[in-house]
């Protein structure tokens, strides 16, 4: 069977620099998913756009993105309940999480998608109206920006909490 990845799409991202890399989310449906791609930076994600999940292209498709973008990690947003049990799509997810990083050759993470798509049904009227024009489908790749921007977040938050740690533990050590 020919993959994507058969091709050695994952080797050419890692001769790359970072700061040219890239990460990319997904929040999927079974019949269209949201794309959001991050800055070189990893400061901010945007969206991108929308994908047939369904269609016969979908990884092709995925890997003109990330091959486009320099794509060097995925993120899949996972349905939760409020409660944090998985939600019967997850197992789904979970499935296709395997999928695409053995089509791509990629790192593919799940993220908890909690409240993405009402969040982002909920933004202000004002940058509604700035976006009136706007596909409802859009909203999927808002949600995927949604889950992106979440997971971007809290790698910062995490790294500028390793920063203190290591500062902090020298100057007890000095």
């Amino acid at each position: 069977r020919d993959s994507v990845a058969s091709r050695g799409l994952g080797d050419v991202y890692k001769r790359q620099k970072r700061h040219r890399m890239r990460i990319m989310a997904l929040d999927l449906g079974e019949k269209k998913t949201g794309v959001a791609i991050s800055d070189s930076d990893h400061l901010l994600a945007i969206p991108h756009g929308i994908l047939k999940t369904d269609s016969a292209e979908f990884f092709e498709q995925l890997a003109s993105i990330a091959m486009e973008y320099s794509i060097t990690r995925i993120v899949l947003g996972l349905p939760l309940s409020l409660d944090g049990a998985p939600r019967r799509q997850a197992r789904w997810v979970k499935s296709m999480q395997k999928k695409i990083s053995n089509q791509l050759n990629l790192d593919v993470e799940t993220w908890d998608e909690r409240l993405s798509t009402v969040a982002v049904q909920h933004l202000p009227k004002k940058t509604k109206k700035l976006k009136k024009n706007q596909n409802p489908i859009q909203e999927d790749a808002d949600a995927a920006a949604f889950i992106l921007q979440g997971y971007l977040d809290r790698k910062k938050n995490v790294s500028a909490q390793n920063q203190n740690s290591k500062w902090i533990q020298k100057e007890k050590d000095d």
